[in-house]
């Protein structure tokens, strides 16, 4: 720092413009922007409140909890989550991403976003998934599209969800334990 004052004093003194001095980074916590599917949403994630009437639930979404975290100096910026990126992982991937970036994100808090890139019935042309390879394509989708952030990412690796099979998924929707190594190898190679 005093060799920078130095250099700008000398600069002055000659008759010379004063370099700038460098920008201080902005911090990781500036502008967090946070997409995702339906944990990211808050599906299941209600908190009960009495009134001396009745109890109420209100949905409380990952930014909610997120924001709660967080020092009182940051914020979440940006929010956008898709209770049905199940549906159409690409495009509902492609839309909250672009959407994110144009916020400019110091962080992007991305967990469940590409959940549906590995799981799910379908790969990237709505064809039935045929093994690792559909889906390891499939998550080539999502990658290209976090990509293209010039921030750090926070993302889950592919739990093993064949507990929920007929909770809430359906056979079809669980890679098998060899897709499931596989998508997770790729994921860390990605993250590397």
């Amino acid at each position: 720092m005093m060799l920078q004052t130095l250099m700008m004093m000398a600069a002055l003194t000659c008759g010379q413009e004063a370099p700038e001095a460098p920008k201080a980074p902005e911090h990781p916590l500036e502008r967090v922007a946070v997409i995702g599917a339906s944990l990211t949403w808050g599906y299941g994630a209600h908190v009960p409140f009495r009134t001396p009437n009745y109890t109420h639930r209100e949905l409380i979404t990952f930014s909610d909890i997120l924001e709660a975290t967080l020092a009182d100096d940051f914020d979440v910026t940006y929010h956008q989550s898709d209770i049905l990126f199940f549906q159409r992982p690409v495009r509902s991937g492609t839309s909250l991403a672009a959407k994110a970036e144009a916020t400019d994100p110091t962080l992007l808090v991305a967990v469940d976003y590409l959940f549906w890139f590995g799981y799910g019935e379908r790969d990237k042309e709505g064809r039935l998934h045929t093994g690792a390879e559909s889906r390891l394509a499939l998550l080539e989708e999502g990658l290209a599209l976090l990509s293209t952030f010039d921030a750090p990412i926070i993302v889950s690796d592919f739990p093993d969800m064949r507990p929920a099979i007929g909770r809430v998924l359906k056979p079809t929707h669980v890679p098998s334990p060899e897709a499931l190594d596989a998508l997770n190898a790729r994921l860390r190679d990605w993250a590397d």
